[in-house]
């Protein structure tokens, strides 16, 4: 520039110049340069400023302009309209209204070019009567100005204005273009009005600009919001070029829609496009990880946000801290935390919240604490889940003490504190005090109800108090939304009335409410419990949305009822749809293997077990053995039997009730002398098991030293159960008086089944004496027992004794006992 002849000290050298550091974003070049002149024009001022805010440098750009006015320069209406546009920031409404003051002092606040821009500021700051104002008064409205105020309205959630401004846009004549169409289907997410949204992408088909990228990423986040997912990815799949901010709505809308499983898949794509992490698709993405309790992939996204340097993000550690305790990961969620350099207040409820929901309370209790020590005060966050924590170890009294930090805090207004407050309560069988916190409520939320409900639902006797509650409410409110559908549904359960279930579900359905993940878990509960299977199928099959609760509900449900072949075929279904198993699913489905008999399943499901990130605990070892003990494989329950680290009562008792169940009295002996070495009694449960195999082969002397050990070196006492299994035995090898003297001198009193179990022995060998001894005694402990009658009846039949034979039938008739229309000759023969 020098060798043509232009000097460097020149106006337009100088002001080009700043701008080229501007726009080459060499701000510190272009501050130098300008701190080099001893004494810059309006013009240069201009470039200066101009530069800072188009950089978003908004701040230091009307630090400058402020400084000009102190030096008594007078700026030119450009220059007033450049700092305008500078204030775009939250709390720059001041210095806006200064710069609109000058300009009304200087009579340049005429003109549609500097009302869109007046109009575009109050807008931007959220101060929409002085926007409404300007607009007003705007003699020529043209599409920059609709455009600026629709924008405005947009950007601050006044949805329902900013799709009327467009109407009476349209209705003026004026065809929006690309910025207003982008605003309003925004507006459209804001309130979740897929139709109007819907017509608005017509629009945007009809003025062939679909192809725009701003369009384009603003229409799938419209439909993601919605929930219509499937035209959110036809328009995705469409657009031509597709930037991070694209891929980053598209994973924003299955993770918000609860669909981790799509969004991961998406990220992989997405990866493999070399679009980058930020801080918004990493946090996402940590989110659905956290939906899945996917922690390999978990970690490997903390691994790719730490390269990426967004790994401090506040946003981006909580979701981590998060994503780890969903997974059950508490150690490397504490690690987060304790790694963070900033740990506020929001860090400490995301940790203490895990905590709770992971059910260590006392450990969150104790945090809670420490963050007061640390001076980090508290939030509504933090003093709910303190309380959640308390009401899940049922502590009234810590309970109680926090209320008190509550009140001196001063939230106990706070719409969470109060339904917190009224849960913990409840939870802590304290419900005058629940009902006394909700009447002081000032605004009875949904929450708050269906905490009081759930309080009430929660207790057996207190049922029809759930119902009444309910209905008061529907009293009150419009309409229940899904939290407190979810809480009369739990009471629901507990009176067991399938029909009060069925008459909230078709209320559900009646609300137009889409069922959420807890409404329609709830539900599916509800049928379960109340023994409608069916129903609770039905239910499944309509939800949109399934979590790892959603089929272990169901599964557990088919295995209590025991039809295990649909249980294990729901189990394999849930892995096809890329759901992992959880410890629930596992003990059910080991179940359903166990009494299905099927040890090919069995097998499988110990594989996927050892591949998956559940935890192998003693629980989940000893179904196992039990799986593999009833599918007849006890070399399979021995290997897992030997390789147990820690051995409890229900470790030995399964393996014993597996030979048991094989009829192999040797091995039965064999695990008793072990188990008894190793220190550990044997209880009822386990003795029931072995004499009732020695009952089942036969094994009198076996079954005489079990019985006399249970007493001598278990401490167990002699039950009804057992009993019985020796008199039949015994009795069965022919023994008829010994089993009668084990019945008259045992210190339990035997029940009816004892003594009929002697009576049908005293049949077999045709005993008349002991025969109706054995029934005297049935008919005085079950006088209404048609099968004493029946049996003795048998015995005087085949002892020829026909008048005795008269006389039961004339007992029968005067005890008035059924005998379903059958003749005795039918029952015996």
């Amino acid at each position: 520039m020098i060798s043509v002849g232009f000097s460097l000290n020149t106006v337009d050298l100088n002001r080009a110049c700043i701008s080229l550091f501007g726009h080459s974003s060499r701000l510190f070049d272009a501050n130098l340069l300008f701190a080099s002149l001893e004494d810059p024009n309006p013009l240069i001022w201009h470039a200066i400023i101009s530069v800072h805010a188009t950089v978003e440098e908004q701040r230091f750009a009307l630090f400058i302009y402020f400084q000009m006015m102190e030096k008594g320069m007078k700026p030119n209406k450009s220059l007033h309209l450049c700092a305008l546009k500078a204030c775009s920031y939250p709390d720059a409404l001041g210095h806006g209204r200064l710069i609109h003051s000058y300009l009304l002092r200087d009579g340049k606040e005429s003109g549609v070019v500097v009302g869109t821009i007046l109009l575009n500021f109050y807008a931007a700051c959220g101060n929409f009567d002085d926007a409404q104002n300007i607009f007003t008064r705007l003699p020529n409205k043209n599409i920059v100005s609709w455009g600026a105020f629709i924008a405005g309205c947009a950007q601050h959630r006044k949805d329902h204005l900013a799709l009327e401004l467009y109407e009476e846009m349209q209705n003026m004549g004026l065809a929006p273009d690309a910025d207003v169409l982008s605003s309003v289907l925004k507006a459209c997410s804001g309130i979740k009005d897929l139709l109007q949204g819907l017509l608005i992408h017509d629009k945007v088909i009809r003025q062939s600009v679909e192809g725009n990228i701003v369009i384009g990423n603003t229409l799938i986040d419209m439909y993601a919001k919605c929930g219509d997912l499937v035209d959110a990815q036809q328009v995705f799949d469409t657009l031509p070029k597709k930037t991070a901010v694209t891929w980053s709505s598209m994973l924003a809308g299955y993770v918000s829609n609860g669909l981790g499983f799509h969004a991961l898949d998406l990220f992989m794509k997405s990866h493999s496009n070399d679009i980058c992490l930020n801080t918004f698709i990493g946090s996402s993405l940590i989110k659905s990880c956290g939906q899945l309790c996917d922690s390999e992939k978990g970690r490997i996204l903390h691994s790719y946000l730490v390269d990426s340097g967004h790994e401090a993000d506040s946003v981006v550690k909580n979701a981590l801290i998060d994503m780890y305790f969903k997974c059950g990961c508490l150690s490397e969620a504490y690690t987060v935390f304790d790694s963070s350099c900033t740990r506020d207040v929001v860090a400490w409820g995301s940790l203490i919240s895990g905590f709770v929901q992971a059910g260590s309370h006392n450990v969150a209790l104790s945090l809670f604490g420490q963050m007061h020590q640390e001076n980090r005060g508290g939030n509504s966050v933090t003093f709910s889940c303190a309380l959640q924590a308390c009401a899940g170890i049922r502590d009234l009294t810590k309970g109680r003490l926090i209320h008190y930090q509550v009140v001196v805090v001063g939230i106990e207004d706070d719409d969470t504190i109060g339904s917190t407050l009224v849960d913990m309560y409840a939870k802590c069988l304290c419900l005058m005090e629940a009902q006394k916190v909700f009447e002081s409520l000032s605004i009875k939320t949904p929450i708050s109800w269906g905490a009081l409900i759930d309080g009430f639902a929660s207790q057996d006797d207190h049922g029809h108090l759930a119902f009444g509650l309910f209905q008061k409410m529907k009293d009150e409110l419009s309409l229940p939304n899904m939290v407190l559908f979810s809480s009369v549904l739990k009471a629901c359960c507990k009176s067991g009335s399938v029909q009060e279930g069925r008459l909230i579900h078709s209320q559900m359905i009646c609300s137009g409410s889409q069922f959420d993940l807890v409404a329609g878990n709830s539900l599916l509960d509800m049928y379960i419990k109340t023994g409608s299977i069916e129903d609770a199928h039905k239910v499944f099959d309509e939800l949109i949305n399934r979590d790892i609760t959603t089929w272990a509900c169901l599964i557990s449900g088919y295995t209590e009822l025991c039809n295990y072949t649909s249980a294990i075929e729901l189990f394999r279904d849930m892995q096809k749809v890329g759901i992992g198993p959880n410890k629930i699913t596992i003990l059910c489905a080991l179940k359903a293997c166990g009494g299905a008999g099927s040890l090919e399943q069995g097998r499988l499901l110990h594989a996927t077990l050892c591949l998956s990130e559940v935890e192998v605990d003693l629980a989940v070892e000893n179904a196992l053995i039990d799986m593999y003990s009833r599918c007849g494989s006890m070399e399979d329950a021995q290997i897992v039997f030997s390789v147990l680290h820690e051995l409890d009562l229900i470790s030995w008792g399964t393996i014993i009730d597996g030979y048991a169940l094989q009829g192999s009295i040797d091995m039965v002996g064999h695990y008793s002398n072990n188990m008894r070495m190793q220190g550990i009694m044997m209880d009822e449960g386990v003795f029931s098991s072995v004499l009732s195999v020695c009952r089942q082969v036969g094994h009198v002397p076996e079954a005489r030293r079990f019985f006399l050990n249970m007493k001598e070196n278990h401490q167990v006492t002699t039950n009804a159960t057992h009993l019985n299994c020796m008199v039949d035995l015994i009795a069965r090898t022919g023994q008829l008086y010994d089993a009668e003297n084990l019945l008259a001198n045992m210190p339990v009193e035997a029940d009816a089944i004892c003594w009929m179990s002697l009576l049908t022995s005293c049949k077999i060998y045709g005993n008349v004496q002991l025969g109706r001894r054995c029934f005297e005694k049935a008919v005085l402990i079950e006088p209404e027992c048609a099968a004493s009658y029946i049996l003795m009846w048998g015995i005087y039949a085949d002892a020829e004794q026909w008048d005795e034979m008269e006389k039961i039938i004339q007992m029968r008739q005067l005890t008035q006992v059924s005998w379903t229309g059958e003749t005795c000759e039918d029952v015996l023969s």
